[in-house]
């Protein structure tokens, strides 16, 4: 999956901006092989070529022509163009695809997972056997729930990074939203918890204002329901589905993001908030959280209100925190295809 042009920047934004950086940084030609969107032409993005298969979300044997057609044309794209390797996001179709090709054309393939990827429930974790020197992590956090669940561990971790350039001048003025909330409104987000948290809160900040930037998902009619149920109407505003500018912007504008998600490989979202100059409460931690004064990880509701109570009666100053450098991101991943 990937953006249709350079003004759709809501599909996969660390994808897109670590594909686009990688080519700036080391001057390599890539090509990009996309197997689900956007259905469309073949296009220029960036410096790279996108070659589209445009499966959609084809299930089950309607996907069979498209893997084929993919494989098919990635064989011939490293005929023409003598690739130096292949790189897969997620274990998933995408490995299965490499390593067709890997197989065929005497290729090295590196498969760099993504997120839920590394859940048991993953077939193709048993379809497909990659090596594990050939497997890169998203953060150490999902290393280790690899190693839980698979009993295999990798040593290669590629962090979620951000793109400086993208973000608007640091807010260091009166920010007007308290508590901001980003993702789509499905299950795995947990924003029934995020509702129960402002709901506590109201009782001392009764003007509280908080924002959810997010698509539609299939718990968003159970979140409204649940929303006026609590009379947090004013309190509560669901912006939907809205651009990663538009995003970057409420992030300037907020004190508090709070992330309720219940799984994430390492959720880049997490990185933004802390660039922007946001308190991030989270119940996804990220690595050597504790020694970060921005940054609270727990999985405990009442830990949580509390710590939120806390930054919005004691606000610190607003500055800046790079966790990941994508000049880091984009060695590891270089490195281990020329090193």
């Amino acid at each position: 999956m990937f953006p249709k042009d350079e003004t759709e920047d809501t599909v996969l934004p660390f994808i897109t901006h670590f594909s686009e950086e990688f080519t700036n940084a080391t001057n390599i030609q890539v090509d990009i092989l996309t197997l689900m969107f956007p259905i469309s032409k073949d296009y220029l993005y960036n410096k790279n070529k996108v070659y589209t298969i445009g499966s959609g979300y084809k299930k089950g044997l309607k996907r069979i022509p498209y893997l084929i057609k993919a494989s098919l044309k990635g064989i011939y794209l490293h005929r023409k163009n003598n690739y130096d390797g292949i790189l897969c996001f997620w274990y998933g179709q995408c490995a299965l695809i490499g390593k067709i090709i890997s197989k065929t054309c005497k290729i090295k393939q590196i498969v760099w997972m993504q997120g839920q990827d590394v859940k048991k429930n993953n077939r193709y974790l048993d379809w497909i056997k990659i090596n594990n020197n050939q497997i890169i992590m998203l953060s150490q956090q999902q290393r280790d729930f690899f190693y839980k669940t698979k009993n295999t561990y990798i040593t290669k971790i590629a962090n979620v990074a951000i793109d400086k350039k993208r973000f608007p001048e640091l807010n260091k003025k009166r920010r007007n939203i308290e508590i901001l909330g980003v993702g789509n409104l499905g299950l795995l987000k947990n924003y029934s918890l995020f509702i129960d948290i402002i709901q506590v809160l109201k009782m001392e900040f009764p003007n509280i204002k908080t924002i959810i930037c997010g698509g539609d998902g299939e718990n968003k009619n159970s979140l409204i329901k649940k929303i006026n149920n609590f009379g947090l109407s004013k309190n509560i505003i669901l912006k939907g589905q809205i651009s990663h500018k538009e995003v970057l912007d409420y992030m300037n504008d907020a004190l508090v993001f709070l992330h309720t998600s219940k799984f994430e490989g390492a959720g880049v979202v997490l990185q933004e908030a802390l660039y922007s100059g946001c308190k991030v409460v989270s119940t996804i931690d990220i690595e050597k959280s504790s020694n970060m004064s921005s940054f609270y990880y727990s999985l405990k509701k009442e830990e949580l209100i509390n710590k939120i109570r806390c930054f919005l009666k004691t606000p610190k100053t607003v500055e800046r925190l790079e966790k990941f450098k994508m000049s880091d991101t984009i060695n590891t991943i270089y490195n281990a295809f020329y090193k």
